[in-house]
């Protein structure tokens, strides 16, 4: 980037990423078993996230083997779609003395990356597949936000 960086630490305090996903429509979205590949990559995303998470999801992942997401239909209400607007999903990294020193040393992203599972940050794709078992946007559409 053309920074110094002993700069990036003393002029950043958080860095936000999102993506917008289509958001299912409340009144015909049909609940579906996960496919074996959907609830496997599911499992080990989320079972990397921070405890908090893991604690909110956890009912939804009391039985791995019958995980459930939801599938678009259509209807009038959305007009055929089985989408009704978008939802945004995030990961937020803040700048802590743990991150500063690593980006001071000489960061890689294994070094960043352990550092901010540290931190307990959710990443877009955790954040993502929560709203998935929370019935709100489908795996196909996170999948397709995230690259993963």
């Amino acid at each position: 980037m053309g920074i110094d960086k002993y700069l990036i630490p003393a002029t950043l305090s958080i860095a936000l990423a999102q993506r917008l996903v289509r958001r299912l429509c409340d009144a015909c979205k049909e609940a579906v078993p996960a496919s074996k590949e959907i609830r496997e990559l599911m499992i080990k995303e989320l079972e990397s996230a921070p405890p908090s998470l893991q604690k909110q999801l956890a009912p939804h992942l009391s039985n791995k083997e019958s995980i459930q997401v939801y599938k678009a239909v259509g209807c009038k209400k959305c007009g055929g779609s089985g989408y009704s607007g978008r939802i945004g999903i995030f990961e937020v990294m803040e700048m802590t003395s743990g991150l500063a020193a690593i980006i001071l040393s000489g960061p890689t992203k294994a070094k960043i990356t352990e550092e901010l599972k540290a931190q307990g940050m959710v990443t877009m794709a955790q954040d993502g597949f929560a709203k998935v078992l929370d019935g709100v946007t489908t795996p196909e559409e996170i999948l397709q936000q995230t690259g993963e």
